[in-house]
C-alpha cells in the first residue's frame, strides 16, 4: 500500500546538449555532467536541472580529452584526462566556475573514476605507482597496475594491491573506504581501512560481466552476475547478489528468469537498488518488452517496476539518480530527457456511507522513493559539517512530511473503519428488527389460518345436522 504505483510521466525534453553521452548525474539528480565523444573530446557540460543553467567546461580546462567524470551533490565535477600525451586529474568548482590540476602521471591513469558520496575522496585505476601516503602531485615510478584513493582536500595518495587486468568499472564506498571494480580478470574487492595507506583485496569472481551496483560503507557489495558463485546461482540468468567482504558470505537475493539489466545504480545508505531492463522481472506485471525502470528493494528483496513505458524511449545508457528520484537519457541525437521516477501516489477510496458525500478518500506517497537515507557524513571541516547539517535537516524534514502523510491517510482510514462498524452495527440491528416484524406477522398468519379451520370445522358439524333434523321429524 505504501509502495506507490508505477511512474506514468512522459519524459521531459530539457534541451539540446553539446553532448552525446551522459557520464554522470549527482545524487539527487540535480547536476547531469554530459561530453562530446565526436571530434572535440575535451567538451564537458555541466547542467543544474533546478535553474536551466548549462556551463561548457572546455573553456575552462583547456585543450584535453576526457576520458571521465563524475559529479557531485554540489555540482562540482572531478575530472579523468589527457592533456597533450600526460594524464590529468582535475577538479571543477561550480560555486567559482573555476578548475584545478590535482595531479598528472606520465603514464596512463585517471582513466576510470569515482568519487564517494560524501565528496571527500576519489578512487582510480592507475599504471603509474603513486606512492601510499604520498601526494598526488608527486607520482613515483615504474608501471604497475593498481587501484588508488586520493583525499580531496590533502592530496593524500592510499594505494591498492596489483590489478591485474583492464578495470571496466569501478564503485566506492559512501565514505570512501572501500572500492568494487569490475575487470577482465573478474570482480575484486579493495578494503582502504582508516589507519592504513595500503589497501587489502579481495578477489571475488573470474568473469569480465559481472557489474557492481555498489559498495557500502560495512563492506557489503551487491553486483549482477550470471556466474554461479558458491552454487548460489545454477539458475543460468543474472541474478542480484551480495558479498559481505567482513564474514567472506556470498547470498542471492533475487530469482529472475532474465537478463538484460543496465544503468545500475544503488542509493546512498545501501537500502536500494536501481536499473533498467527490457524483462519482466516483478513477476506481476510485464514490461510489455520495453525498457523499464525497477527498484529492488533490499530490506525485503523485490523487484518493483517503477515507469510505464509504452515504446521504446529508454537507452542501455540512460542513468538513475542514486535516490531513484530521476532519470535521464540522450536521445533523438543531442536532445536530453528527463524523467520522473517517484511512483505515484496510491489512492484509496473507500465508500463509507451514501453517495459519493460518504465516501473518504486517502492519498498515501510512495514512501521507498521518498524516505532516501542519510548517506555518510564527514565532518573534517566546517563546509562538511555545515553540509551534513544541511542533509540532516533536509531528511528530517522530508521524515516529518511522511509522517504527516501517514497520520492523514490513518486519520482518514480510522474514520471510515468507524463509519463502517456503526453502519454494521446499524445493519445488524436493521435485520433484527426486520427478523422479529417477520416473526409477528407468521404468528398473526398462523392465528388467521387457525381461527379459520375451527370456523369451517364449525359450519360443517352444523351442516351435518341438518338431515338428521329432517329424518326426526319425518318419523
Amino acid at each position: 500500500m505504501l509502495s506507490g504505483g508505477r511512474a506514468t510521466k512522459v519524459g521531459q525534453n530539457v534541451g539540446t546538449q553539446i553532448g552525446d553521452a551522459l557520464l554522470d548525474l549527482s545524487g539527487d539528480g540535480r547536476y547531469q555532467v554530459s561530453y562530446d565523444s565526436v571530434g572535440t573530446g575535451g567538451i564537458l557540460e555541466v547542467r543544474d536541472s533546478v535553474t536551466g543553467e548549462t556551463r561548457r567546461l572546455d573553456g575552462l580546462t583547456g585543450s584535453i580529452t576526457i576520458r571521465d567524470a563524475k559529479v557531485l551533490a554540489n555540482g562540482d565535477v572531478v575530472i579523468g584526462a589527457v592533456r597533450g600525451g600526460d594524464s590529468e586529474l582535475g577538479y571543477y568548482s561550480w560555486a567559482t566556475n573555476s578548475y584545478r590540476t590535482l595531479g598528472t602521471a606520465i603514464n596512463g591513469a585517471f582513466y576510470n573514476i569515482a568519487v564517494s558520496a560524501d565528496g571527500t575522496t576519489i578512487a582510480f585505476s592507475s599504471t603509474t605507482d603513486f606512492t601510499p601516503g604520498g601526494s598526488i602531485s608527486n607520482p613515483g615510478g615504474g608501471i604497475v597496475n593498481r587501484i588508488f584513493t586520493v583525499n580531496i582536500a590533502t592530496g593524500l595518495i592510499r594505494s591498492g594491491l596489483g590489478s591485474p587486468g583492464a578495470v571496466s568499472d569501478i564503485r566506492i564506498s559512501s565514505d570512501g573506504r572501500y572500492v568494487a571494480t569490475s575487470q577482465t580478470i573478474g570482480m575484486r574487492i579493495y578494503d582502504f581501512g582508516e589507519n592504513s595507506n595500503t589497501a587489502t583485496g579481495v578477489a571475488l569472481s573470474l568473469s569480465s560481466a559481472d557489474r557492481a551496483f555498489g559498495i557500502t560503507n560495512d563492506g557489503m557489495l551487491y553486483y549482477n552476475t550470471a556466474s554461479n558463485f558458491s552454487g548460489q546461482n545454477t539458475t543460468g540468468f543474472q541474478q542480484i547478489m551480495s558479498y559481505n567482504i567482513a564474514t567472506g558470505v556470498t547470498s542471492r537475493l533475487s530469482n529472475f528468469a532474465a537478463n538484460t539489466k543496465d544503468s545500475l545504480t544503488m542509493n546512498a545508505d545501501g537500502s536500494a537498488l536501481y536499473f533498467t531492463s527490457t524483462a519482466s522481472l516483478d513477476n506481476s506485471v510485464s514490461s510489455g518488452g520495453y525498457r523499464q525502470m525497477y527498484r529492488f528493494d533490499l530490506l525485503s528483496p523485490g523487484a518493483t517496476q517503477m515507469t510505464s513505458h509504452v515504446s521504446s524511449v529508454l537507452n542501455t545508457t540512460a542513468r538513475i539518480s542514486m535516490d531513484g528520484g530521476r532519470m535521464f537519457d540522450y536521445q533523438n541525437g543531442n536532445d536530453l530527457y528527463e524523467y520522473d521516477t517517484t511512483g505515484a501516489d496510491t489512492n484509496i477510496d473507500l465508500e463509507a456511507g451514501f453517495g459519493s458525500r460518504g465516501n473518504i478518500i486517502a492519498s498515501l506517497q510512495s514512501l521507498g522513493g521518498a524516505v532516501r537515507g542519510l548517506g555518510s557524513f564527514t565532518l573534517g571541516s566546517v563546509i562538511q559539517a555545515r553540509a551534513a547539517l544541511d542533509r540532516m535537516q533536509a531528511n528530517l524534514s522530508l521524515l516529518g512530511q511522511t509522517r504527516s502523510v501517514i497520520g492523514a491517510g490513518q486519520s482518514r482510514l480510522s474514520i471510515a473503519y468507524n463509519l463502517s462498524l456503526n453502519q454494521r452495527d446499524e445493519a445488524l440491528s436493521a435485520s433484527g428488527r426486520i427478523g422479529d416484524a417477520d416473526v409477528a406477522g407468521e404468528s398473526a398468519e398462523l392465528v388467521r389460518r387457525s381461527i379459520q379451520r375451527e370456523a369451517a370445522t364449525s359450519v360443517l358439524a352444523q351442516a351435518n345436522q341438518q338431515p338428521a333434523l329432517a329424518i326426526s321429524l319425518l318419523r
